[in-house]
């Protein structure tokens, strides 16, 4: 019995870990994103050589 409680426990506490993690892979995303829309919107407002249409 205590075997599979500290087996669940351990279970529980890898599903939580990689959880955090997928958030902050989520966010990392989100700004990846945002970022891109910022460097889309500059292209679209200027005429920066740098943007290639």
């Amino acid at each position: 019995m205590k075997n599979l409680i500290g087996t669940f426990a351990t279970l529980a506490m890898l599903a939580g870990a990689s959880s955090l993690v997928g958030c902050n892979t989520m966010e990392g995303a989100g700004k990846d994103v945002e970022k891109t829309g910022q460097v889309i919107q500059k292209c679209a407002d200027t005429t920066d050589p740098s943007c290639k249409r």
